[in-house]
């Protein structure tokens, strides 16, 4: 195999993995029983899903995407999805909800 075919090869596994993992997410939002649960469920599997996506644009030798650019988002988006869901639930939790 060429050097490209193993990035196509990459890009499509990461690409597959990351279309599961929002689907494991999306399982765990119907399936958990209270809003805390679903948060974290969603949480997590948006960032390494989201990572996983941009991963898999980075590294197909078709799209000529700024390498750079998408190193960001992914750094960015490590930050910010996780405080983004930490201050949610911090505001759930001020206000007392317990049921979804």
């Amino acid at each position: 195999m060429q050097g490209s075919e193993w990035r196509e090869l990459l890009a499509g596994l990461s690409f597959f993995l990351g279309a599961l993992v929002f689907l494991l997410g999306s399982l765990g939002l119907a399936r958990l029983p209270d809003l805390y649960a679903r948060s974290h469920a969603l949480g997590k599997s948006l960032t390494l899903g989201l990572a996983l996506l941009l991963l898999a644009l980075w590294l197909h030798p078709q799209i000529q995407a700024s390498g750079l650019k998408i190193a960001a988002a992914i750094i960015f988006q490590f930050i910010a999805m996780p405080v983004a869901s930490h201050l949610l639930m911090q505001a759930a939790r001020r206000r007392e909800i317990r049921k979804p």
